[in-house]
């Protein structure tokens, strides 16, 4: 096993918190979590949520975000403004990113889930900076793919797709 990353994870609590809280209690001991807790953060004003994002601590270029999609992850803004944090362009590396594609979309086909990832996220698969896996081989292969995101954010750093215009409000669920 490789050395502790710092892991923050990006999604939405009201549908998705079982699946972090799994994950935490599952790999606890495989990583250090960044991810703030829920009232540590403005969730309506985007400048004041990503300073303290990075004054926190909780987001930097050492750190991998993991974006748990799951049915309504495309739809918040703060997920959004996660990634689009993660990628802005610090000295030389950004933040690497992983989507895990939670169970609660398994029943569908996989260009289906695929239409539910934020459109940033869709942009850095696209790409080919951020990688997809499901959430059985993300329990099964957490420190792997956390240390090929890890290394990505250099070794890739040209392939991020960052120019979206952050959103302004939460869509329809």
């Amino acid at each position: 096993m490789g050395e502790r990353r710092s892991v923050y994870f990006s999604f939405y609590r009201l549908e998705d918190q079982t699946f972090k809280s799994y994950a935490e209690k599952a790999l606890g001991g495989l990583f250090t979590d960044r991810t703030p807790e829920r009232d540590e953060l403005d969730p309506e004003d985007r400048e004041a949520y990503v300073r303290q994002l990075i004054a926190g601590g909780h987001l930097d270029h050492e750190t991998v975000v993991v974006v748990l999609v799951g049915k309504s992850t495309r739809y918040r803004m703060q997920i959004d403004w996660d990634i689009h944090t993660a990628l802005e362009p610090a000295p030389g590396m950004r933040c690497g990113l992983v989507g895990v594609l939670l169970p609660t979309l398994e029943p569908l086909s996989l260009p289906t889930q695929l239409m539910f990832l934020p459109p940033r996220l869709r942009d850095n698969h696209g790409s080919g900076y951020a990688r997809l896996y499901g959430w059985e081989t993300f329990l099964e292969r957490f420190s792997d793919i956390i240390e090929e995101a890890y290394r990505n954010r250099t070794a890739d750093y040209g392939l991020a797709e960052n120019g979206r215009t952050p959103m302004r409000r939460n869509g329809p669920e």
